[in-house]
């Protein structure tokens, strides 16, 4: 599945998410969580007994909303630039934190009934596939802290509608900041739009979207101005700490891929990598727990300055930065070995459900032109006999710090390198193969890598 932010450069006020339609996979009910053993029979639907009757239940819900029917408006997302349609709508659902809205014509479709919503509820308030005793309502804000209130109402409104599709992708939901404001086409409330077409909205996969989107509503509440970048990167690190893998499966298509260079820090948020920003928030979460994200989306820095911040309280010595924890996350997809560096080099909750990255086996002799973005790293990999000597030529060395890891049939070793002098010079202590990773800290276009 490949996530993107297509229509950010049209409308640069709210977050979406989507998928790429192309193949039928995402269309089978969370493909993306079949690996996921946390997931397993979908939490959701177990202990909760809501029914469709108004009786309330333990957990504050009903079958039934005392809230007026309303219409909201929402973005047609079938046309670019998007246009805006008022819809219909009923609650179907609440419990003292949440109305959950249906589109009058998807639930008069039958694309959404009374299960979908108790299941959703029960999500929102009482248990997740990582913890039994709290619901996405509370794991997040106890992390990311409370959520705006411009309509006086602690409610948040999940309003579950049709999202549509353009030129071949779908969109799962989305957080509008245009409702935080007045305006002819805000709803002046708190909103999170989840599609109802393509997913269930009660499945796993579109319960870690409300929780990604959920995230961005209480960003913008802490910072509204905090880096695109970083922003998703905090959605997904709410995704991993609910139990919903929704992107797992792009997290090892990430893995898989890592001959091209995507960076996790970019400019434009249409060219955020999902797969990257998910597979960070597990290395961090692992290696720092929700603390870590709980600071950092509070800090009044922003981007990679943030990043430092936090990480200097984390007592890992005066030189350890973002770019050191890039290169710590770089070698844990590679190694995921829980028995190396205090378990600092592996995932400790995916375990082996992550795939491992296969690097470009290089030849002494031939030249590799790489494109490193700031914070993009690569791997490139020697294979080596014993007392064989190697010399690594790389290009702007300045720019870059790398690491090496030696594997042989009973060890591996792995060593910091600064390629300052543009060299590195390594001996093959026994048969091995050498695996060099680089990693771009300044500055901005290619690197040359030759070995002799």
């Amino acid at each position: 599945m490949k996530r993107l932010i297509i229509i950010a450069f049209f409308i640069s006020s709210f977050a979406v998410v989507s998928c790429d339609n192309s193949s039928s996979s995402n269309n089978t009910n969370n493909i993306n969580n079949t690996n996921n053993l946390n997931n397993t029979n979908n939490i959701n639907n177990v202990n909760n007994d809501a029914g469709t009757d108004s009786d309330v239940e333990e957990d504050g819900s009903t079958g039934t909303c005392d809230a007026p029917p309303r219409s909201f408006w929402n973005y047609d997302l079938t046309v670019m630039p998007p246009g805006n349609v008022e819809i219909q709508a009923t609650c179907r659902g609440m419990s003292s934190h949440v109305y959950v809205y249906v589109a009058d014509s998807a639930w008069e479709d039958n694309m959404v009934n009374q299960d979908m919503i108790d299941d959703i509820i029960y999500a929102w308030d009482t248990a997740t596939p990582s913890n039994n005793n709290m619901g996405i309502h509370e794991l997040s804000t106890s992390t990311f802290g409370n959520p705006p209130d411009v309509d006086n109402d602690e409610h948040i409104i999940i309003f579950i509608t049709p999202l549509g599709s353009y030129n071949g992708h779908t969109f799962d939901g989305y957080f509008k900041r245009e409702n935080q404001t007045s305006g002819t086409y805000s709803n002046l409330a708190e909103m999170i739009y989840l599609d109802c077409e393509y997913n269930a909205p009660n499945s796993d996969y579109l319960l870690g979207v409300l929780a990604h989107e959920f995230q961005h509503m209480l960003q913008y509440n802490a910072d509204s101005s905090e880096e695109s970048w970083l922003d998703e990167t905090f959605s997904q690190a709410a995704m991993f700490m609910t139990g919903y893998w929704s992107d797992l499966s792009t997290g090892n298509s990430y893995l898989l891929n890592r001959h091209t260079t995507n960076p996790l820090v970019v400019a434009d948020p249409r060219n955020y990598d999902y797969g990257a920003g998910f597979m960070f928030a597990a290395y961090t979460v692992d290696r720092f727990s929700s603390s870590f994200y709980a600071d950092l989306s509070q800090s009044q820095t922003r981007g990679i300055s943030s990043v430092n911040e936090i990480l200097a309280l984390q007592n890992l010595g005066n030189e350890y930065d973002f770019f050191r924890l890039i290169l710590d996350w770089a070698t844990a997809s590679l190694l995921n070995d829980e028995n190396i560096d205090e378990g600092n080099f592996a995932y400790l909750t995916f375990g082996d459900e992550i795939s491992t990255p296969s690097p470009t086996m290089g030849q002494t002799g031939q030249s590799y032109n790489i494109n490193l973005p700031l914070s993009a790293y690569y791997y490139l990999s020697y294979q080596l006999s014993p007392g064989e000597e190697i010399d690594i030529n790389i290009s702007d060395g300045e720019n870059l710090i790398g690491r090496t890891i030696y594997y042989t049939t009973s060890s591996t070793e792995v060593a910091d390198v600064v390629p300052t002098s543009g060299t590195l010079l390594f001996t093959a202590p026994d048969d091995g193969v050498l695996t060099l990773i680089l990693l771009r800290v300044a500055g901005e276009g290619s690197v040359t890598i030759e070995a002799q």
